[in-house]
């Protein structure tokens, strides 16, 4: 019979992250999911899982240092442990270099590289002790590839694909693995706010299939990387891009 995890997912409301809740309920895991707030897209996922008996909701604003150390200290009290974190909450901007101040490649770099770092240094020391663990941060093809206005949002997703691949060597002793999954575009409610439509039929142009990703596809991804299937995989940045040519 399949061991319960405790499945540890930032950003759990929509998206790459709420198909990872459903794809690892699905499976007999229990997740520990992290939404923002209490908006109206997070009361509707509540009422898409109420039912879920192995699904444990908290809402932590995670650019609030002080708010997302007193939580996930609950959390860790809460669990004898935490089988998988998987960092997927993330913002996009969109600005050419010269006209993106200062605070806003702070503000990237905040939710996008310093707040999976705070959680992977609080959770890791957990998986230390139990000497098993699996580390998955989503990251994105822009960390590898030149996107006219987006310098914040790919310097942040490329600082997260390094640190995930020192993380791998750091931990690969206490036999924890780290690493990185690099969705190209993908359907998600982030993306059609951020991204124009003639932006996302131009993207298309260059993929091999035609198309843009549907969560499900990435968190399928996700979901093999935190099983044993892939155990002999760590410090890898996996594209997931649909064939896309740079």
């Amino acid at each position: 019979m399949k061991e319960k995890r405790n499945i540890l997912i930032t950003g759990a409301n929509s998206g790459i992250g709420l198909a990872c809740v459903k794809l690892f309920l699905d499976n007999g895991d229990r997740v520990i999911s992290i939404v923002r707030s209490k908006t109206e897209s997070s009361l509707k996922f509540l009422h898409q899982l109420k039912s879920e008996q192995n699904l444990d909701i908290y809402f932590i604003d995670l650019e609030n240092t002080d708010d997302l150390k007193d939580n996930l200290n609950k959390i860790l009290t809460n669990y004898k442990n935490i089988d998988v974190l998987i960092n997927n909450a993330g913002k996009i901007f969109n600005g050419l270099v010269q006209m993106t101040t200062k605070r806003k490649f702070s503000e990237l770099l905040n939710l996008n590289f310093f707040v999976p770092l705070e959680l992977t240094q609080m959770i890791v020391k957990k998986m230390m002790r139990t000497r098993k663990g699996n580390i998955i941060n989503v990251s994105s093809t822009s960390s590898q590839d030149a996107n006219y206005g987006r310098s914040a949002y790919s310097s942040s997703k490329a600082a997260l694909e390094t640190l995930t691949k020192t993380l791998a060597f750091e931990l690969g002793r206490f036999n924890i693995r780290a690493n990185c999954v690099l969705p190209g575009l993908t359907d998600t409610r982030l993306m059609r706010e951020n991204t124009k439509q003639e932006v996302v039929d131009d993207e298309i142009k260059k993929i091999a299939l035609g198309r843009i990703a549907k969560p499900e596809e990435i968190a399928e991804l996700v979901y093999f990387l935190a099983s044993e299937k892939s155990s002999y995989i760590t410090a890898q940045a996996i594209r997931i891009d649909g064939g896309l040519s740079t």
